[in-house]
């Protein structure tokens, strides 16, 4: 509901970050599988009572999601 209005401005955002997944060799499918793992380990951290390290884990997921495409 929300994408029209914050996908272009977070896409220009992450312009500046594709370099980082090349550099490492990574494909789309291997930053996609990292970004479900920081999502595993953000649902951990928060069921184990750590809401800002799950937080951390939920932007990371996030990260992951719009680097891959």
């Amino acid at each position: 509901m929300l994408d029209k209005y914050c996908v272009p401005s977070s896409q220009q955002g992450l312009q500046h970050l594709l370099w980082l997944p090349q550099r490492l060799g990574l494909k789309a499918n291997h930053v996609s599988v990292l970004g479900f793992g920081f999502g595993l380990f953000a649902c951990g951290a928060i069921a184990a009572s750590q809401p800002l390290i799950g937080l951390i884990g939920v932007l990371l997921n996030r990260l992951c999601d719009g680097l891959d495409g």
